[in-house]
């Protein structure tokens, strides 16, 4: 009964980043490899999270997780303006649209990193990365036009982004480095864990 449910959230991760999208631009946020880590990682494997962030006050306002001038910088339309929501995988968060893309930016408050490694970690699309030194996991789409980016920030909290976008919106660029850009933007406006 187990592994049907992991599945189940699995497959949710997977149709929610049809939810989301945008266009990369050059700045905010840096997505390396993280250091000694693959596809295969075993807990024991997974990067520490360092610095730990407190997101717990976002959950009841994800759509100020970026401000107005990060969102322009990072090419998110701004009409209509965010839109709070919630998600099946628990996420606490905010979606903005426009023509060709759409993107949702949000805070786990059910899911740790942990748990998201071990039910996606044998998808051929799923990576280990970092973003501004927290660990994150990257599910690329089949077909490449979304990604999903769940970035550590705390034991308990993660980072959410959900990004879809339209060939003719992403002109070769890669969609997960874009998703993990915007996830670094809205990892600066978390203060500091106690």
């Amino acid at each position: 009964m187990r592994k049907p449910l992991l599945g189940l959230i699995a497959a949710l991760t997977v149709l929610l980043a049809g939810c989301g999208g945008g266009q990369a631009p050059a700045t905010s946020g840096t997505s390396e490899p993280a250091p000694g880590t693959s596809s295969s990682a075993s807990k024991s494997d997974l990067p520490p999270i360092n610095n730990p962030r407190k997101a717990e006050d976002f959950l009841a306002k994800p759509c100020e997780l970026l401000s107005t001038a990060q969102l322009t910088e990072l090419g998110i339309a701004l009409t209509p303006p965010g839109k709070p929501t919630d998600s099946t995988v628990g996420v606490k968060s905010c979606t903005w649209r426009a023509s060709g893309q759409g993107i949702t930016v949000g805070v786990s408050d059910k899911n740790t990193f942990e748990h998201i490694h071990k039910v996606n970690k044998d998808k051929p699309s799923f990576s280990l990365a970092q973003v501004d030194g927290y660990p994150s996991i990257r599910i690329k789409s089949e077909g490449g036009l979304g990604c999903d980016a769940w970035v550590g920030v705390s034991a308990a909290r993660m980072i959410v982004v959900f990004d879809t976008a339209s060939e003719s919106v992403l002109r070769g660029r890669d969609v997960c480095e874009h998703a993990q850009q915007v996830a670094g933007a809205a990892i600066k406006n978390l203060p500091q864990a106690g």
